[in-house]
């Protein structure tokens, strides 16, 4: 009934959806991956049918897509999933992320082509908004399906290019899904922020914001003291080498400098260990204990 133009059928149709997935979200899915069975047309499958639903909502505030995403958290939750196997489970989210997310993510995609924001208007601000409150969802609750489609994606590079919106709310969601990234402390994500060397758009972002007090200004020094309280090595390093420079002067918060004592703390003790490891240093400490013997027996 969702692949109907009637507005009442829909909304029947979408009333009935919601009822069952609150009450029986199991049964939903079940039906899902069975669907996927005899129908190879995404287009027509129920899940991207509801999506369709959530991108063409007509109310400027977007309140019938809030309320669709918010059931769509409640099937791919997986702490709603305790009475499946993890067979069933591992099954429902392989299909989401195969046959559906690249769906439910088409505006944010299309909107970011050639690594450029292309409309920004409210209304496709608030739809992007959405979308990075549903993929932030994902990044709390999933780990291998989400990482491995952020990757293919380069999904990260996409959502970032949003610091570049006029919106602020949009620009903090953006931020606020990097900070969860690294918030998990997974050497993975941080060895792709450091390969696709993706705080280079904090930084412009930070520069365009021109060092005013702001929430903005406030959410990306925290992003940054965290990284520096929780010591993470690899951010610590890719920051300092390559955007310290640009902080240098900054002295209202300590937490530039603090990651350059941190940077140099950890390269200092680095040298020390190579030194101490070094086939010269050995050979220096052996022939010091042979003169020490030596004055001994003398």
């Amino acid at each position: 009934m969702l692949s109907l133009d009637d507005i009442t059928t829909k909304q029947a149709a979408l009333d009935v959806f919601t009822s069952i997935v609150e009450c029986n979200p199991s049964t939903v899915r079940e039906y899902m991956l069975q669907e996927t069975q005899s129908t190879q047309d995404d287009d027509e499958l129920l899940l991207n049918l509801v999506i369709s639903e959530i991108q063409s909502d007509p109310d400027p505030e977007l309140s019938g897509a809030l309320n669709l995403l918010n059931y769509l958290k409640l099937l791919i939750d997986p702490e709603n999933m305790i009475a499946v196997s993890i067979i069933e489970k591992t099954e429902f989210l392989s299909f989401f992320y195969f046959r559906s997310m690249s769906v439910l993510l088409a505006p944010l995609m299309a909107n970011t082509i050639d690594l450029k924001l292309g409309r920004d208007d409210f209304h496709i601000a608030q739809l992007q908004y959405l979308i990075l409150d549903f993929l932030t969802f994902c990044i709390e609750h999933h780990t291998y399906h989400i990482r491995n489609f952020l990757q293919k994606k380069d999904l990260l590079r996409r959502v970032l290019i949003l610091l570049k919106s006029k919106h602020q709310y949009l620009q903090l969601s953006a931020l606020r899904f990097l900070r969860k990234i690294i918030g998990l402390k997974d050497e993975q994500y941080n060895l792709i922020i450091v390969r696709n060397n993706l705080f280079a758009s904090i930084v412009d972002a930070y520069k365009a914001n021109k060092r005013r007090y702001n929430l903005l200004n406030s959410a990306m020094i925290e992003l940054f003291e965290f990284i520096r309280q929780e010591n993470i090595k690899t951010l610590i390093n890719y920051f300092v080498e390559n955007f310290y420079s640009d902080f240098e002067s900054i002295n209202y918060v300590k937490t530039f400098h603090d990651l350059k004592l941190c940077y140099s703390t950890q390269r200092d003790k680095r040298e020390r260990i190579l030194s101490d490891s070094s086939p010269t240093s050995s050979t220096s400490r052996f022939y010091d204990h042979l003169n020490t013997n030596h004055i001994l027996s003398v």
